[in-house]
């Protein structure tokens, strides 16, 4: 069967790491479950200025999920000497020690927080932007999210397994519902006969059997299922041809979760029979399935 993009989980984990020009840097990628795209990044000071180049990136290669980006930037035994800011050093520390002084604490600056603080350390040959150190970065960043991709399409692949194993039982959950319903027209014009026969028989009277017909004919079409077995066959080749074209399916399979589940109600509403109402039940259970798998998916 010919397919779109791979499926894919919004749950995994890449990591990819290169040398170059000194330096050697480190990307790792977990994603998990989220309606939209919301990503934190964990970067060393000094590459603080790539977290835009991160973010267009991350962007174009992922549509949803919640994503923790951790880079490590390390010097290798050629690397240049880092650069320090003394005066934006001092500048920072003069501002902590006023505020608190302000909130009434005692003023105790430590070295390590200003070295946390943006641009008091850098690379002296490679500072932010350069083009060398961001190349550096956007190969390894790439190179990450391939692995993190190869791991969500290993999930989604089993994910796609499971929902086409769904979508088969809820086919012939649907298909044994359409059987029944001509058994359940049948019993009703039985069992309307009947009552009918018993009150006229109590009073003497023969039933025209052309009433009974019509009596019948007027409760099959109120209770007729035609429409919503009809519906829900298509959004069950809908969501057939969503799994063939495959990329982003995540939220158009949770609309059409929904809309199954709306006709699998209304069936069970119309019909008042026993045997699909045990059918509607399973067909729900099935679609609490569909909807937790269209929650992992991409």
């Amino acid at each position: 069967m010919t397919t779109g993009s791979p499926i894919r989980s919004m749950t995994g984990f890449g990591g990819a790491a290169a040398e170059d020009g000194g330096w050697r840097i480190g990307v790792e990628i977990r994603s998990v479950n989220h309606r939209g795209l919301q990503w934190k990044g964990n970067f060393p000071p000094f590459l603080q200025a790539l977290e835009g180049v991160a973010d267009g990136i991350l962007r174009a290669r992922i549509a949803r999920g919640s994503v923790n980006v951790r880079v490590v930037c390390l010097a290798t035994a050629a690397a240049p000497q880092v650069r320090f800011d003394a005066d934006l050093a001092r500048a920072y520390a003069k501002q902590l020690d006023d505020l608190a002084q302000q909130v009434g604490l005692p003023a105790s600056t430590r070295l390590e927080t200003l070295l946390a603080l943006p641009g008091v350390s850098m690379p002296a040959e490679a500072e932010p932007g350069a083009s060398e150190l961001c190349q550096l970065f956007e190969r390894v960043l790439g190179e990450a999210l391939d692995a993190l991709d190869a791991a969500r399409e290993r999930e989604g692949a089993a994910l796609r397994t499971e929902l086409d194993g769904r979508i088969n039982e809820l086919e012939n959950l649907l298909a044994s519902i359409e059987t029944r319903w001509p058994s359940i027209v049948d019993e009703y014009r039985a069992r309307l006969e009947r009552r009918v026969m018993d009150f006229l028989a109590e009073q003497g009277r023969v039933v025209d059997e052309v009433d009974v017909l019509r009596e019948v004919a007027i409760w099959a079409d109120r209770t007729d299922v035609a429409e919503e077995t009809v519906r829900f066959r298509t959004h069950l080749e809908e969501v057939r041809r969503l799994l063939v074209d495959a990329g982003n399916v995540g939220r158009p399979l949770e609309f059409l979760g929904q809309e199954l589940l709306r006709e699998a109600n209304t069936i069970a509403s119309k019909a008042a029979d026993a045997d699909v109402a045990h059918a509607v039940v399973a067909m729900k259970t099935a679609l609490d399935r569909v909807k937790e798998q269209a929650q992992n998916l991409e």
